[in-house]
C-alpha cells in the first residue's frame, strides 16, 4: 500500500511524461501547413461579347474610325469597303494603321486584290500575307489598347446574314500579344505565342481546342461552318460517349454540289452528338461552350488546315456575364434548327 510521500513521488517521475503529451496535443506547438496557394485561372477576365447579325456593325465601324494611336486589321476576306473608310479616318487622325489581307483566297476570284488596292489607294500600308501559312485566315484588329477577336470576315454578309460573334478585350497581355503576332506576320518574322487564353494556329490550337473539349463533363454545345477533322469529332464522339449532352450546330453545305461535311457530321452523329442544321442566319461562327462554363471564340474550322497549317486566332474565357449571351444565342438557334 502507497504512502501519501510514494504516490507524490511516483507523480513527479511522471509529469515529464506528461508534460510531453500535453505538449505534443497542444496545436500551438505543432508545425503550421503550408499556405494553400490559389491556382490562378488564366480565362478569368473581363470581355465583351458583340453578337450579329442582332448588335449594330456601325459601333465596330465606329471604334476603328476612332482609333488615336493604331488600327492594325488581319483579315482573311475584305469586301465591304466601309472599313476601308473608317481605317483611313483612324489615318488622318494620325494613328498607325495597317493591314495584313489574305491573297489566295479559293473560289474568290479577284477579290484579295480588289481589297488589297483599295486599301492602298487609300493611302493604307497593306501586306499580303507571308508565304508561312496555308491561308492567313485570321480576323482581328487591335484598336488603341484593345483587340477584338472576330469569326466573322469584313464583308456584308457577315454582318448582316450569319451568325457571327466578336470578342472584345482591354486585357494588357492580350492586346500586346495580338499586336505582336501583327508585327511578326507583317515583318515576315517569327513568333511565339505565350498567353494561355489565346488560341494561335499554326502553334498551338489542337492541342489547346482539344483539351477544352475534354474538360467537358455535362454540356458541350458547338458552332462550326464545317465538319472535316476526323481528330476533333472524335473527341466530340468520346465526349457523348462519357455522359456529356454534346450538340452540334451547323448550316447546311450549298458551296458545292457535294455535301463535303456529310461524312463528317455521320462521324458525330454515330458517336451520340445531336446535329442539327440552321439555315437562317448562316453559321459562319466558330464557338466552344463548355459546361456552360468556358468558352471559345475564333477563327478555328473543323480542318486539318484550320488547325494546324493557318494562321488563325481565337479566345478562351469564362467572362459569365458573355457566356450567358453566347449561350442564350446558342439556345434560340438550336431551337429554330431543324434535325439533320
Amino acid at each position: 500500500m502507497f504512502t501519501f510521500s510514494a504516490r507524490l513521488k511516483q507523480s513527479l517521475l511522471l509529469l515529464p511524461v506528461l508534460m510531453t503529451l500535453l505538449t505534443a496535443c497542444d496545436p500551438a506547438s505543432l508545425p503550421l501547413p503550408a499556405p494553400v496557394t490559389p491556382t490562378p485561372n488564366p480565362y478569368n477576365f473581363r470581355i465583351s461579347l458583340s453578337v450579329y447579325p442582332n448588335d449594330p456593325e456601325a459601333d465596330f465601324l465606329n471604334k476603328v474610325s476612332a482609333a488615336k494611336t493604331r488600327a492594325y486589321m488581319k483579315m482573311y476576306m475584305l469586301t465591304d469597303f466601309r472599313m476601308v473608310d473608317a481605317l483611313a479616318k483612324a489615318k488622318k487622325s494620325g494613328a498607325d494603321v495597317r493591314a495584313i489581307v489574305e491573297q489566295d483566297i479559293p473560289f474568290a476570284g479577284d477579290v484579295a486584290k480588289a481589297a488589297y488596292d483599295k486599301l492602298t489607294a487609300a493611302g493604307i500600308p497593306t501586306k499580303y500575307a507571308g508565304p508561312a501559312f496555308k491561308l492567313s485566315h485570321e480576323k482581328s484588329y487591335v484598336i488603341d489598347n484593345e483587340a477584338i477577336v472576330d469569326t466573322a470576315n469584313m464583308t456584308f454578309s457577315a454582318y448582316t446574314r450569319n451568325r457571327e460573334f466578336a470578342i472584345t478585350t482591354a486585357n494588357k497581355d492580350q492586346v500586346d500579344e495580338i499586336a505582336a503576332s501583327f508585327l511578326a506576320d507583317w515583318n515576315r518574322t517569327a513568333f511565339t505565342p505565350t498567353v494561355t487564353a489565346l488560341v494561335w494556329s499554326p502553334e498551338n490550337a489542337r492541342v489547346k481546342l482539344s483539351a477544352l473539349v475534354k474538360r467537358a463533363t455535362k454540356t458541350l454545345d458547338v458552332y462550326a461552318e464545317i465538319a472535316q477533322d476526323k481528330e476533333m469529332q472524335a473527341l466530340l464522339v468520346d465526349r457523348a460517349q462519357n455522359g456529356v449532352a454534346v450538340r452540334f450546330l451547323i448550316s447546311p453545305n450549298s458551296s458545292t454540289a457535294t455535301d463535303t461535311d456529310a461524312a463528317g457530321l455521320d462521324q458525330l452523329q454515330r458517336g451520340g452528338v445531336k446535329v442539327r442544321y440552321l439555315t437562317s442566319p448562316y453559321v459562319h461562327a466558330k464557338v466552344f461552350v463548355v459546361d456552360g462554363a468556358l468558352a471559345y471564340v475564333g477563327s478555328h474550322n473543323f480542318s486539318r488546315s484550320s488547325l494546324e497549317l493557318n494562321r488563325e486566332l481565337g479566345i478562351i474565357f469564362s467572362d459569365q456575364t458573355a457566356i450567358v449571351r453566347l449561350w442564350t444565342t446558342y439556345e434560340a438557334d438550336w431551337a429554330k434548327g431543324k434535325d439533320r
